[in-house]
């Protein structure tokens, strides 16, 4: 340990040795032999490493970048022995010079122990004739792909596409673009694109500013009508797409072109029939609202009087006469009701009715009910029960057609039901996302619905049993007017119903008591065409 350390403390003293030129027997001619050999040695070795830094710094894509530089590191430390080797002709400094030994020893096998595992790798690269082989393989491929394109594209015929330089200038055309236009490739081929348009969509630039944008967004997408040679005229759509090559320069654009006259045809005849429908819809429903209008004065008059003479206004009737006059009653009041409800539902397709909103005492509400079910129920046979959650007082909602919501579907779910079967009317209110929703449910123990007829259960006059001997009377007016209605609300309706079993209605609607929001519904019915 004391020889190691006086070594490195010495490593510049040279009194302990004596330079080479005293050691030996060197003439003039010999020394300097070998003195300049060395100094020739080391610059060479200095020389390769820089020559390989500069190789690795150009070549970022070199393989084994580590070994190279390893392999310049022992290089230039080979390089500085020889370097002190000549140096010890003059300035015997031998304890440096084995320090210069040692560290090349190291770089020397570093770079050994690199170049064990490096080698198989190396064996693995491809050889430069290996690299040709593979360039040739896929030139081939490339060539044939850009041939199959080439077909392909030229043999297409029901589409045009065509290709145009960046100065405008065709430089392909296809079967579908002569199909398409009627000018054949000899004619295209080289002109520019305003040789084959009509003199206005050169004035107005057209095929500059299409290309332009092309250019500036990398497609175009528009429909026009686009001229063929002999002068006639299409509806077309085109897609001008710009083209690139390797370096992102633009080189050109491809140009497909459809003739989709037809489907325009198509659309305008379905937009003039849509229209035409829309039309004679406003027109059935003008037509059943004042038709409504019409009926209902003669029917007022006759449920007034028929009520007269059953009660004996006008004198007294026999049984058989108030039996007559009881019928004419009833029978009258069913036809208003389905007058009325014609009447609602013609105003509601022509975006005519209206909601008065306001707010609905809960109890009040299902006092009314009562009023008008119990006896109802009570006639059938029927237990009728109503269920009210605890957060629930108030609905913002219209009056009158709330009423008339329930009305349809309890007095269904007791007309539909069986003797000593159940109703129960539900009323609570649940929140989602921060908002609050009115729930109404009406649920019986009745025939149920079949499940094949659910889907059309809301549909105008649609009947589940539409046979002349069908036990139950209605219209199929009822169901459809609630949908509707509830609709108006903002709100969905749904079924659920077991045959046999009985069934359940379920509907809500947005309950909102503040003022703006208030407001704010108001103001989307509005603009949905609706009066609120």
């Amino acid at each position: 340990m004391n020889e190691a350390l006086y070594y490195f403390s010495h490593l510049f003293n040279i009194e302990a040795f004596p330079p080479r030129w005293l050691c030996g027997q060197w003439n003039h001619f010999t020394g300097w032999f070998y003195i300049l050999s060395d100094i020739g040695i080391g610059a060479a070795y200095y020389t390769i490493p820089f020559l390989i830094a500069q190789f690795i710094r150009k070549r970022t894509d070199i393989p084994f970048p580590r070994v190279f530089w390893l392999f310049a590191a022992f290089i230039f430390a080979c390089g500085t022995t020889h370097f002190m080797d000549a140096t010890l002709f003059w300035w015997p400094a031998y304890r440096l010079a084995g320090v210069i030994l040692f560290v090349t020893a190291l770089v020397s096998w570093r770079t050994i122990f690199a170049m064990i595992p490096t080698i198989p790798q190396a064996l693995m690269l491809k050889s430069p004739k290996d690299l040709e082989r593979m360039v040739e393989e896929r030139t081939h491929q490339l060539q044939e792909s850009e041939e199959r394109f080439r077909l392909l594209v030229e043999n297409v015929k029901d589409y045009s596409i065509y290709f145009v330089d960046i100065h405008g200038n065709i430089s392909s055309w296809n079967a579908g673009a002569e199909n398409l236009f009627g000018y054949t490739a000899e004619e295209t081929l080289g002109k520019p694109l305003e040789t084959f348009l009509p003199p206005p969509l050169i004035e107005e630039s057209l095929p500059q500013k299409e290309l332009g944008v092309a250019a500036t967004k990398g497609r175009f997408e528009t429909e026009g009508f686009r001229f063929r040679k002999d002068g006639s005229q299409f509806w077309a759509s085109i897609l001008l797409t710009a083209l690139y090559n390797e370096k992102k320069e633009l080189i050109g654009f491809s140009n497909i072109t459809r003739d989709i006259t037809e489907r325009k045809h198509a659309m305008q005849a379905l937009k003039e029939s849509k229209e035409s429908a829309e039309d004679a819809n406003r027109k059935k429903s003008q037509f059943l609202a004042n038709m409504s209008h019409e009926l209902r004065t003669p029917l007022n008059a006759v449920i007034g009087y028929s009520q007269m003479m059953d009660k004996g206004v006008s004198g007294e009737l026999s049984d058989k006469q108030k039996k007559y006059a009881h019928n004419i009653y009833v029978s009258g009041r069913h036809l208003l009701d389905m007058v009325n409800d014609l009447l609602d539902i013609a105003k509601i397709e022509a975006g005519r009715i209206n909601l008065d909103l306001d707010k609905v005492s809960v109890s009040s509400l299902i006092e009314e009910l009562k009023d008008v079910f119990f006896p109802m129920a009570e006639e059938k046979d029927v237990s009728l029960t109503f269920e009210v959650g605890p957060d629930l007082t108030q609905v913002i909602s219209d009056p009158a057609r709330l009423k008339q919501i329930f009305i349809n579907l309890i007095s269904n779910a007791i007309k539909f039901n069986k003797p000593n079967g159940n109703v129960i009317v539900r009323l609570y209110q649940e929140e989602s996302n921060g908002k609050f929703w009115f729930v109404g449910q009406v649920e019986d123990t009745g025939i149920g619905i079949p499940q094949d007829k659910i889907g059309n259960l809301f549909t105008e006059f649609y009947q589940i049993d539409s046979t002349a001997s069908r036990k139950y009377e209605g219209t199929g007016l009822g169901l459809a007017l609630t949908k509707h209605l509830v609709e108006l609300h903002r709100g969905t309706i749904t079924v659920t119903s077991e045959e046999g079993v009985g069934s359940c209605f379920t509907f809500r609607f947005p309950n909102i008591f503040s003022a703006d929001a208030y407001r704010q519904r108001g103001n989307e019915a509005l603009q949905q065409g609706k009066q609120v």
